[in-house]
């Protein structure tokens, strides 16, 4: 024969799950979707993969929960949820030095322009001995 598992232990546990309770609460960046948990983590559950994930579910948990608190707007189309403004800035994708070859390059043109002659006069115009020349 079979044993049942009581359903009040289920609830218990699927209520805990949605709802799980960290010591430090987390901090949210709902505009950019982030949750920053600041709770400390032992080595040993470093190690666990099961703890890890159990971890990151509970934390993408919170942040779902935090979404759904926010106001709705209906349409036809579908439910819609207005996103604060983000708190975090985020890291450019690319540098913001200029590129060494394209300084390279401006160096070597000012330097030809020297040596043939060319000079600046006004914006959007060089002048050699002979010609003006229009960019």
């Amino acid at each position: 024969m079979m044993q049942r598992t009581p359903t009040l232990w289920i609830w218990t546990d699927i209520s805990r799950s949605l709802n799980p309770e960290k010591a430090i609460p987390l901090s949210f960046d709902l505009a950019n979707l982030t949750a920053f948990d600041t709770n400390p983590l032992s080595q040993s559950s470093l190690l666990d993969e099961h703890s890890v994930q159990s971890i990151a579910r509970d934390a993408t948990q919170l942040l779902v929960n935090q979404l759904l608190s926010l106001p709705r707007t209906r349409s036809l189309e579908g439910a819609y949820i207005q996103l604060p403004a983000p708190t975090t800035p985020l890291p450019r994708e690319k540098p913001v030095q200029p590129n060494p070859r394209s300084i390279l390059t401006l160096v070597t043109q000012t330097q030809t322009s020297d040596e043939m002659g060319v000079v600046r006069q006004e914006e959007g115009y060089f002048q050699n001995q002979d010609t003006e020349y229009s960019l």
